[in-house]
């Protein structure tokens, strides 16, 4: 597996830098529309990411994360959001999100993702929208 994940983290005992974070924001519309998005760390970019954020805005109510490998090559190097959902099978739920039509949550509640080269996190909605606004905060660590 290509990804990890690591149980809540209590507020005082949280000691990302501010400093180190980067975030990463999208818009992503389509007129036919889509069921869900994948963050991928392709297999070339000689980073880890941990992330500790993930903010989606949508019409929909249920929101289902899960953790995947992608043997696919990529020639980006840095972490990416794409509309191709990764097949369901070989996945890892980590959380099912009810939420508010529109409201901003983050899905993780908590938890923290660990992405290795070729790791991905699947995020599926219940039902196909045309758009969809993601921010997430991660920090990058560099593969020596």
């Amino acid at each position: 597996m290509k990804g990890f994940v690591l149980d809540k983290i209590k507020e005082e005992d949280a000691h990302i830098n501010e400093n180190e974070v980067i975030s990463l924001e999208e818009n992503l519309k389509e007129d036919m529309g889509f069921d869900g998005i994948s963050i991928v760390n392709p297999e070339n970019s000689n980073k880890i990411y941990i992330i500790n954020s993930i903010y989606i805005q949508s019409e929909n109510k249920k929101v289902i994360v899960a953790l995947g490998e992608n043997n696919n090559c990529s020639e980006l190097d840095e972490l990416f959001i794409s509309k191709d959902v990764k097949k369901e099978e070989n996945l890892i739920h980590i959380n099912t999100v009810e939420k508010k039509i529109y409201d901003n949550t983050d899905i993780l509640q908590g938890y923290y993702i660990i992405l290795l080269p070729k790791g991905y996190v699947n995020i599926k909605v219940d039902e196909p929208v045309n758009e969809l606004d993601i921010k997430l905060f991660c920090r990058e660590e560099k593969i020596l």
